[in-house]
């Protein structure tokens, strides 16, 4: 009996959505919103979903039957990389970076400045990996392999910048460093191409 319910309401729901779907103020909203993530791709900022603009955000996260908040104190006392670490690990996907902040506070943790755990975060090479979002460096076999070649280490940006300077010399440290990112993001787009 409750099964044909949930049948019935769902149906009656399909065909809101239907009805919404098709006005033109739909229409308009989607448009105003795609301009509003194009504008927020430009500045580097993370987009604001149809399920925030909708206010629908916290709803749809408190009344889900499994637990996927993170607990107030869950990462207190961590170092920020740590508690990215296990925040990446417990949600089992990359996340942005606004995702990983806003969990870290959540948890008890405080990662400092955006534009300094950004940092710290990219230049984790051997916990993570940039791929516009982070992600752990274990899900990605072939680029830890990489990282840990030669010796079981992967040169950092830095490191490799001294190289390119000893054996390309003379070279300036800004060309070396642009260089050796370069070579990391050549590193990154292999593994994508995988």
């Amino acid at each position: 009996m409750t099964a044909s319910i949930i049948e019935s309401l769902k149906a009656q729901i399909a065909h809101r959505v239907e009805d919404v779907k098709s006005s033109p103020a739909m229409s308009a909203l989607l448009k105003l919103h795609s301009d509003l993530n194009n504008l927020e791709d430009v500045e580097n900022i993370a987009r604001t979903s149809m399920r925030e603009l909708f206010g629908l955000e916290s709803t749809l996260t408190e009344n889900a039957s499994t637990p996927t908040l993170i607990q107030p104190g869950q990462y207190s006392g961590k170092p920020p990389l740590d508690a990215a670490k296990d925040y990446l690990q417990w949600r089992g996907k990359a996340a942005t970076l606004d995702e990983i902040i806003a969990a870290l506070k959540t948890g008890g943790c405080d990662p400092g400045s955006r534009q300094k755990f950004s940092l710290s975060l990219a230049r984790s090479t051997f916990s993570f990996v940039k791929l516009d979002l982070f992600d752990l460096l274990d899900r990605y076999p072939i680029l830890k392999e990489k990282r840990h070649s030669s010796g079981g280490k992967r040169k950092s940006i830095v490191a490799r910048a001294e190289e390119i300077m000893r054996h390309d010399a003379p070279i300036s440290i800004n060309k070396a460093v642009a260089q050796a990112e370069q070579e990391q993001e050549r590193d990154v787009e292999e593994l994508k191409e995988c």
